[in-house]
C-alpha cells in the first residue's frame, strides 16, 4: 500500500477546466430556462389582464354601475343629500367577480415584470 496522502495527489490534467465547463453549461440552461418561463409567465398574464378587462367593461355596462356612476357628476345634490342610499346602490351594481379577476390578472402582471426586472437572464451588465 502507498502511503500518499490525499492531498499529495495530482487532478488529472484538464479535470478543471472541465468542471467549470460543465457548470457554466449547467448556469447558461438555468438562465435560459429562466428567461423563458419569465417572458411566457409575462405574455400569458398580460393576455389574461386584457382579456378581464374586456370582461370588465361589458359586466360594468351590464350592471348598470355606469348609470349610478354618472349620477354623481350630473346631480350632485341629490346624491349628497342621499349619500347612504347612493353608496349601497353603487356598491350592489358593482361587478365584484370581474373586478376581482382584472385585479388578480393585473398582479398577475406585476408579479412577472417584477420577476423579469430581477432576473438577470434578461438584463445582461456589461
Amino acid at each position: 500500500m502507498n502511503n500518499a496522502a490525499w492531498h499529495d495527489i495530482d487532478p488529472p490534467a484538464g479535470l478543471k477546466s472541465l468542471v467549470i465547463a460543465r457548470v457554466d453549461a449547467a448556469i447558461i440552461r438555468r438562465n435560459a430556462t429562466r428567461k423563458f418561463v419569465g417572458i411566457g409567465t409575462f405574455v400569458a398574464s398580460f393576455a389574461a389582464l386584457s382579456y378581464c378587462i374586456v370582461i370588465l367593461i361589458q359586466e360594468i355596462g351590464k350592471s348598470g354601475f355606469s348609470t349610478y356612476a354618472s349620477l354623481a357628476f350630473t346631480d350632485s345634490k341629490l346624491v349628497l343629500a342621499n349619500f347612504g342610499q347612493f353608496a349601497l346602490s353603487l356598491a350592489d351594481s358593482l361587478p365584484v367577480a370581474a373586478l376581482t379577476l382584472a385585479l388578480a390578472a393585473f398582479l398577475a402582471v406585476l408579479a412577472a415584470a417584477r420577476y423579469l426586472a430581477n432576473s438577470k437572464t434578461v438584463i445582461q451588465y456589461a
